[in-house]
């Protein structure tokens, strides 16, 4: 109970919580999708509902609009989806978000790599789907981030004539409470399985009324690991984290308002529990370790919760910082300036058994300056600034907005490096980037006819990269220039890279039913390094782009009496110059390139339906297929067609039937909740040689489904106290959850798995 007892003690002395809340993109109180266009817009929007289950209101191209009527798709949770769904960190937004996928990076728990629409974070120098908390641009979160948070809300397609940075995948948006001038709050204590403590609380401050108020929340959260290490008796997979948030809304004249809010996280855990699941014994590995393949047989034996590993004392840790402000003011009734500042300094550092088997064969280590692992979460500083400009005119008939952004994303320190192993020969490792992006957008919604509207926008984007890179074995000197294969010293690199981007859509309300709509985008992702090449013209590789197409419907219904909604898009990105990774053999060294290698189309179905029964029970389920390959990858004069995409799932389906036991003033309100989580194999890279590979994963995750249950009675006793008891894998399933291959170059496979069955109570006291 240490983590509890230290964190309430903490919450006591500081006469409340820490933080919460941020300028939001979207205010969301449903489980139906909404768009959120303008960088805070929706903090103080109004929730409506017109009866159906979907009835939101959401900012969309800087205006108010509801859910129904966003010619996007988009999957939205409210801040009660996000409990009975027990969403507390990035993967458990993957089996809850049709379409969207998320892994590991490498066997690093605290990382996160999302892929929408088949476009991932694997390669490149932007990643295709960004990440927004507090209206600001940033890596993508991990633990310390998903807390006291009014809505989590996902957008697919490309995204940047609206707001914010360029994206070619979509964008995920995480809404933090914002603060008002009633005093409140709550503290949530929970406890588990495996040792699992956590502490959430906050408190809402008026401080001078409507003029000046703050919002404070902690989350504390320990997890003791649940795999083993058969030698040593550690525990990995642990989890151990804290985060503190400030969140303050001044309004000192009629018209102003300016939002400042901070995010800081920081956490050391057990490093994670990787198993290795495949050898090749003819594989270079089994030639330096001929014990490989028999440590494989002594895993299969053991069974994935017990490993035996070569590193004894290693970790995961990470630190955070998130800044944001934003300050508004309304020029005219109809016309409203903005200024988005942000801040972001992100640290993390590792010490792992990356090969997961009781050999050095692959590994990280400790420095006093961590770099670059795990990719794309380097150690690294950013800071961004966006203007806006928004309003509406003739007499509310055209809505438009425009704005500049500017960002500037570089290393922590000049210093920082990687250190790691390869078959026990120590090499050194450093790469440090500096970029620059600058944008200009706009874009305008036109309602032509009664209930037909018109939307299009533009923006065009310059990015310039800087690079140094040094990388040698520490057993040989460092060159320079390189005169030993495979070492750089200081090696120097830069590019400027730009493209127009745009969008339009046309959308048709039909009243008291729904809307259908048609949208065409365009998306660009720039061009960046390679850390090595056997030539100067492989250093580089060019910017990828993307054309969507979108149709789709949502409708509002009764069924049976009864309230329900049904969406339904169909769409198809074609994508020119993707960035693909594969593996040159020259003078004797091997290189992994990323490269402009291929063209192809992705085509999927996204299903979102919910219904409300006897006033009992609630049935929702979402659904995405999603057919992800290549026309043609073409490397070194060689055409592989076909090669399917990484990171993505043909089929994702999420389920959930919630049944309404008891609602009563005096007793409370009891309910019951199953929810069902299903998604298909994925490919864990997109690389040029997987047609050719020996791996007897094919490279391939596969597929798994889990079974989640939990009973909530709030309003105990009709006291402001929430309880619930849940249960997440119910059928304790040892389910597959990241495939790291790296067979066909050291000989081998490693994986992580799903948490095991956890049983957790949870305890939430509201006061006023």
């Amino acid at each position: 109970m240490r983590v509890i007892s230290k964190s309430f003690s903490l919450l006591l002395m500081s006469g409340g919580s820490f933080l919460a809340a941020a300028p939001a993109l979207a205010q969301a109180t449903g489980s139906a999708p909404v768009l959120l266009a303008a960088a805070d817009a929706a903090a103080n929007a109004p929730t409506e509902s017109d009866g159906d289950t979907a009835g939101i209101v959401v900012v969309g191209r800087t205006l108010e609009a509801q859910t129904q009527k966003t010619p996007v798709s988009i999957t939205s949770f409210g801040a009660e989806d996000l409990r009975t769904k027990n969403i507390s960190e990035p993967q458990d937004l993957n089996r809850t978000v049709p379409g969207l996928s998320i892994s590991e990076i490498g066997t690093t728990r605290n990382s996160a790599r999302y892929s929408l629409r088949g476009q991932s974070q694997e390669t490149g120098a932007d990643p295709s789907v960004m990440t927004y908390f507090g209206g600001v641009a940033t890596a993508s979160p991990g633990p310390g981030f998903l807390f006291d948070l009014s809505g989590v809300d996902v957008f697919k397609g490309p995204q940047g004539t609206a707001f914010g940075r360029n994206t070619t995948g979509g964008a995920v948006v995480l809404t933090p409470e914002a603060p008002t001038d009633e005093f409140g709050g709550y503290v949530d204590a929970s406890v588990g399985g495996y040792d699992f403590q956590r502490i959430q609380a906050a408190v809402n401050v008026p401080i001078a009324g409507d003029a000046l108020s703050a919002r404070f929340a902690i989350d504390a959260n320990h997890r003791r690991g649940f795999t083993r290490d058969v030698k040593t008796g550690k525990w990995y997979d642990g989890r151990d984290y804290k985060a503190y948030r400030g969140y303050i809304v001044a309004k000192p004249f009629e018209g102003f308002e300016n939002r400042l809010l901070i995010n800081f996280a920081y956490g050391k855990a057990s490093d994670p529990g990787a198993s290795v699941v495949a050898v090749d014994p003819t594989g270079i590995g089994a030639k330096i370790f001929p014990g490989l393949p028999q440590a494989l047989i002594d895993q299969q034996k053991r069974g994935v919760r017990r490993v035996d590993h070569d590193v004894d004392n290693g970790f995961s840790s990470f630190r955070s910082l998130a800044v944001s402000n934003v300050s508004s003011y309304q020029i005219t009734p109809t016309i409203t300036i903005k200024n988005i500042f942000g801040y972001n300094d992100n640290r993390v550092a590792n010490y792992d058994d990356t090969d997961g088997s009781p050999f050095p064969i692959l590994g990280y280590l400790p420095t006093k300056y961590p770099a670059s692992y795990p990719e794309p979460d380097s150690p690294y500083k950013s800071v961004s600034d966006e203007i806006q400009l928004s309003g509406d005119s003739l007499d509310g008939k055209l809505q438009w907005n425009g704005g500049v952004y500017y960002e500037h994303h570089y290393p922590v320190s000049s210093n920082q490096q990687d250190r790691f192993y390869v078959f026990g020969n120590l090499r050194f490792s450093q790469a440090l980037t500096r970029t620059w992006s600058r944008a200009v957008y706009a874009q305008a919604s036109y309602e032509i006819l009664p209930g037909l509207k018109l939307t299009g926008g533009g923006r065009y984007t310059w990015d310039r990269r800087k690079q140094t890179t040094t990388a040698y074995a520490l057993a040989t000197p460092c060159y320079t220039p390189a005169s030993v294969p495979g070492n750089l010293c200081g090696v120097k690199q830069k590019a400027n890279f730009s493209a127009p981007t745009w969008n339009a859509s046309l959308q048709y309300e039909i009243a008291n039913l729904g809307m259908v709509y048609a949208t065409v985008r365009r998306g660009y992702k720039s061009g960046g390094f390679n850390n090595s090449a056997p030539t100067p013209d492989m250093l580089t590789y060019r910017p990828e782009y993307v054309t969507d197409y979108e149709i789709g419907g949502k409708t509002h219904f009764d069924l049976l009496g009864q309230p329900a909604h049904l969406n339904i898009d169909l769409y198809k990105s074609d994508f020119t110059s993707k960035q693909t990774t594969g593996t040159v053999i020259a003078n004797g060294q091997s290189y992994g390139l990323i490269t402009n290698a291929g063209t192809g189309s992705i085509k999927g179905v996204e299903v979102d339906t919910a219904i409300e029964l006897f006033r009992k029970l609630t049935l929702s389920a979402l659904y995405a297929y999603t057919d992800a390959k290549s026309d043609s990858l073409v490397f070194n004069g060689i055409l592989r067609p076909g090669a399917p995409l990484a990171g993505v799932s043909k089929h994702k389906l999420s389920a959930t039937a919630q049944y309404a036991v008891l609602n009563s003033d005096d007793i409370g309100d009891v309910s019951a909740t199953l929810s069902y989580s299903y998604q298909s194999a994925f490919q864990t890279n997109t690389s040029l040689d997987i047609l050719t590979s020996k791996d007897p994963f094919k490279r391939r995750t596969p597929g798994y489904g889990l079974l989640d249950a939990r009973v909530d009675w709030n309003n105990f006793l009709g006291r402001p106290i929430d309880l619930a008891v849940y249960v997440t894998n119910v059928t304790d399933k040892a389910a597959m959850q990241q495939l790291n291959s790296i067979y066909d170059g050291l000989g081998y496979n490693t994986a992580m798995y799903v948490p095991p069955r956890m049983v957790a109570a949870s305890l939430r006291y509201r006061f006023k």
